[in-house]
């Protein structure tokens, strides 16, 4: 027989061990829960046949031990248990992530909140560098509208793919507990698409009609690259692409800007039609409110500004219809 709480106990230790040593703090009861949820994960048993087995009974697997051990080296390296899970929940549904996408986080749900009464107006909707999909694909399942998701990383968007061809309605998974198979509904899945390339750009071709309402959601790279040597651990173990927005945070947001403004001053020119709409949305990092705000109004000076607060009280999003 032998005890569960051996077990725990050296991962407790390990966790403490190893984070300490790379002076990150752990407490005492953070490491003591951890170490007991990746022995339950690595053994397949809950936290209540934990604390009645006492013991695993029969003979101890290999192999189980090992993914025990291979879990805690791996967290006290700082990996994100996201990508040991492979998977990360984001508005109740469960995404796929892996090294190749950042991470979802709860603050970017504010995005969908925002854009949620927006997305039904909308003609089409537009997830400028959608990493592992969250956000274009929870809007898409929310409203059923067509969503273009764009990425310069083939790797993040077979990320995207991938949790779509789960998510969507008749792949078997259950969304909000129905399923769907109409023509209607067909039809719709097949006009979510995914498209390689810089922001905007996949959609700059002549092939490429405006539509007379447009969302475009962004949440792009928005630290310092100066800050990403002052991260958490974890979080430096996400991919750089998805993290480092330049000198100032919003060199890519500035280019956003730029090619929405060619955008829509061609197609006013070829059209001729100049009642195009774009609704705006953008996540940054608090202190980059007030620059972003200016940046949009210097491009858009009839831009309806909006800034929301997310689920930490931060300000985080600027939005609003640009025309």
């Amino acid at each position: 027989m032998i005890a569960w709480e051996w077990w725990r106990r050296l991962g407790w230790w390990w966790l403490r061990t190893s984070i300490v040593a790379e002076n990150h703090l752990m407490s005492k009861e953070d490491a003591g829960r951890e170490a007991g949820f990746w022995l339950r994960h690595a053994f397949g048993v809950s936290e209540v046949e934990l604390i009645l087995k006492r013991s695993v009974s029969g003979p101890l697997k290999i192999w189980r031990l090992a993914r025990f051990l291979y879990y805690i080296a791996q967290r006290g390296r700082g990996v994100p248990a996201a990508y040991l899970l492979g998977k990360k929940s984001f508005y109740g549904r469960e995404f796929t992530v892996n090294r190749a996408v950042l991470i979802p986080r709860p603050a970017s749900e504010t995005m969908i909140d925002v854009c949620l009464p927006v997305a039904t107006e909308c003609d089409l909707v537009v997830d400028v560098g959608t990493g592992s999909g969250a956000l274009g694909i929870t809007l898409a399942l929310e409203c059923k509208q067509p969503v273009v998701m764009t990425d310069c990383s083939r790797r993040a968007l077979r990320v995207a793919r991938k949790n779509w061809e789960r998510l969507r309605p008749g792949s078997g998974a259950v969304d909000n507990g129905e399923a769907n198979d109409s023509k209607t509904d067909n039809e719709w899945v097949q006009s979510v698409r995914f498209l390689p390339g810089n922001l905007l750009a996949p959609l700059a071709g002549p092939e490429f009609t405006l539509p007379n309402k447009l969302l475009v959601i962004a949440n792009l790279p928005y630290l310092k690259t100066g800050a990403l040597k002052e991260l958490e651990r974890s979080v430096r173990r996400e991919p750089s692409l998805a993290l480092d927005g330049g000198a100032d945070g919003l060199e890519l947001y500035i280019k956003l800007l730029d090619q929405l403004e060619e955008m829509l001053g061609r197609k006013k020119i070829k059209s001729e039609i100049l009642d195009k709409k774009i609704f705006l949305a953008m996540e940054c990092d608090p202190e980059q409110i007030e620059k972003l705000i200016e940046l949009v109004k210097g491009k858009f000076s009839m831009a309806e500004v909006v800034i929301t607060k997310d689920c930490h009280g931060l300000d985080r999003v600027v939005s609003g219809w640009l025309i």
